[in-house]
């Protein structure tokens, strides 16, 4: 599932702005796709754990 943000500024969204280097639609998409998910894995890993939480 990709998520869509659009800009205030300009009113592009995350897709509009990886299309206008050149990118076709769905290498942008898979682009998105890998960033959302390195993103999600850097969550988990800066979680503390619950030992270190309670000290």
């Amino acid at each position: 599932m990709i998520f869509l943000t659009t800009c205030f500024c300009c009113g592009n969204n995350n897709i509009d702005l990886m299309m206008i280097p050149g990118r076709d639609f769905l290498p942008a998409q898979d682009i998105l796709k890998n960033w959302l998910a390195e993103y999600q894995r850097d969550l988990v890993r800066s979680k503390p754990s619950p030992q270190s939480a309670a000290n």
